[in-house]
């Protein structure tokens, strides 16, 4: 049975290898001390200003320092973050409060939100077995669909009457009612 040693000269290279990577291994695991010159002990003009200058790195938690940060309190904007709303508008009264010319308009009205279009037409339509098949169109891209189907993985054929069909876009959970009239007429 052969092992690989036979060529000395590559198996010295091998061990020396593997001596340096051990080496490499250990130095940087192990400990290793901040030299104390490195580190100034000395007062600086920030800790004069009641900024505290830590002299040594010191991992444990000082609660000291966090005492000085209990007593803040965030009083935020008043704004709410999740919901799309116009900056409150700040009033300015230019006059008295009991002079006539001086209004107060009260709160801004809300936003009106309005669902934009669904943007399938009708294409056509075909009975199968009493079953009323209706053709949408998007682009350039036909889809038939029945009542309940969903199309395009969002909008949902809620009803096919006899001039319309309703449609609810199930992402945005709104309905439409779509005419059922041939595109070039």
């Amino acid at each position: 049975m052969k092992f690989g040693t036979e060529d000395k000269k590559k198996t010295r290279i091998a061990v020396a290898l593997f001596a340096l990577a051990v080496l490499a291994v250990f130095y940087e695991l192990w400990p290793s001390s901040v030299p104390t010159a490195a580190v100034s002990t000395a007062p600086t003009e920030n800790a004069a200003k009641g900024m505290p200058i830590f002299s040594k790195l010191d991992p444990s938690l000082r609660l000291d320092l966090l005492k000085g940060s209990e007593d803040l309190t965030y009083t935020g904007s008043g704004r709410d973050i999740f919901h799309s709303q116009p900056e409150p508008q700040k009033e300015e009264t230019v006059g008295k409060a009991d002079d006539p010319r001086v209004t107060n308009p009260g709160p801004a009205p809300a936003p009106v939100h309005v669902n934009p279009p669904i943007p399938l037409r009708f294409y056509g339509f075909a009975t199968d077995n009493d079953k009323k098949k209706i053709f949408l169109a998007l682009g350039e891209d036909v889809f038939i669909a029945r009542e309940g189907d969903i199309v395009k993985n969002r909008y949902k054929v809620l009803h096919v009457n006899p001039n319309n069909v309703e449609i609810q876009d199930v992402l945005g959970n709104y309905s439409q009612q779509i005419p059922l009239t041939l595109p070039n007429s």
